[in-house]
């Protein structure tokens, strides 16, 4: 059975947002840098940025080792993705109220979601 949770992670992590402005204006230009920032640091991240991708993907790579090993979602272990796993993903949740460097906050947002589906739970984290 193949589990893809960090790789689905990784996408949503890579997401960036529409410019929507012309590249010509001060706007668009503040827009691109911004993104230009996010994906910089998936690449190279500072002491704040390094620690929370760290813990969002061993979060995603214990998910898909727990999958191989038991041939099922984690979500649908009553105890380890019920209760563990979903308290984990709203942990770093919560983070996102913290310094997050140049990382964007909706992406983040937006991937934990992602990555909770594919664990088998629900993107809100609600039980």
């Amino acid at each position: 059975m193949s589990h893809k949770c960090r790789q689905i992670l990784e996408a949503a992590l890579a997401k960036t947002g529409k410019i929507t402005s012309s590249l010509t204006t001060a706007n668009g230009k503040a827009q691109q840098r911004y993104w230009l920032n996010h994906t910089d640091a998936l690449r190279n991240p500072n002491k704040f940025e390094a620690p929370l991708l760290g813990m969002i993907r061993s979060i995603a790579d214990y998910a898909d080792d727990h999958a191989t090993r038991y041939g099922d979602d984690i979500g649908n272990d009553y105890y380890t993705g019920g209760e563990c796993l979903l308290g984990m993903l709203r942990g770093w949740n919560g983070l996102l109220s913290c310094e997050h460097g140049r990382l964007d906050g909706g992406v983040l947002s937006s991937a934990i979601g992602d990555l909770a589906e594919a664990c088998g739970l629900d993107r809100d984290l609600n039980s």
